[in-house]
């Protein structure tokens, strides 16, 4: 944390408004269960409920894939699992209902399911069955937020999403006449509590990494002209 703080003061950072941007955020997850109208997934991270992600699905490393949009229904804590012999990572299981169920992405869907599936006794009154093999599904989505400050160094956003510290995420911003595309490390996270039932949103400083050079160069070109405008806008220095 105090090396992103020492990283950040080496450039100053400046309020912005109407900068927008996304996280490209893919998360590899663990089928339960499926059917031709949802799925039960396993996952290290939270997903959203209600939210709608594309959901990729494979059958194997080696065979094609099946893209689906769900939407999150359910998601709660299921359990820990040990990673280290100091360390745990928590363990996350969601229902998720397709919403496409009757397009040709079902047909491939089902012919899935068909190929590839076992009968899970527990839940067989659902209708729904557990994939052999090393089925994966990969979700895929991608979330906005806005920037609040910016440096040639990093930025700070707000959005709905949950992130960890340390997480490196690949974001991309939208600047004039050019989307500028690097992996984000989060250097820091606050929760910003939603009023009423509003969901909560978050702070999060991000470290730029990996940004070519030319997007760098647009960055620096943006920012340029941001203190610029800024320095006009300052009123001239009264007369004593």
């Amino acid at each position: 944390m105090s090396q992103h703080h020492t990283k950040a003061r080496r450039y100053p950072r400046f309020e912005v408004h109407d900068v927008e941007g996304v996280v490209l955020y893919n998360l590899q997850a663990e089928v339960i269960n499926m059917s031709i109208g949802g799925m039960a997934l396993e996952t290290n991270r939270p997903l959203d409920v209600g939210r709608t992600y594309n959901f990729s699905i494979r059958r194997s490393a080696t065979e094609g894939e099946v893209r689906m949009p769900g939407v999150v229904v359910w998601c709660m804590l299921q359990r820990t699992r040990r990673i280290s012999e100091s360390e745990v990572a928590p363990v996350y299981q969601a229902g998720v209902n397709f919403s496409e169920v009757l397009s040709e992405k079902a047909s491939a869907l089902l012919h899935l399911i068909e190929e590839s599936v076992t009968l899970d006794v527990n839940r067989r009154l659902f209708g729904r069955f557990k994939p052999n093999g090393n089925a994966t599904v990969i979700v895929k989505s991608e979330i906005d937020f806005e920037v609040q400050k910016i440096s040639l160094s990093g930025m700070l956003i707000e959005t709905s999403m949950r992130a960890e510290q340390e997480d490196f995420l690949p974001m991309e911003i939208q600047l004039p006449k050019r989307r500028v595309a690097f992996r984000g490390r989060v250097a820091y996270v606050k929760t910003l509590m939603g009023t009423g039932d509003a969901p909560p949103r978050y702070h999060l400083g991000i470290e730029f990494h990996d940004l070519l050079p030319a997007d760098r160069g647009h960055l620096e070109k943006f920012i340029a002209e941001m203190v610029q405008t800024l320095s006009q806008d300052q009123p001239p220095p009264s007369k004593s």
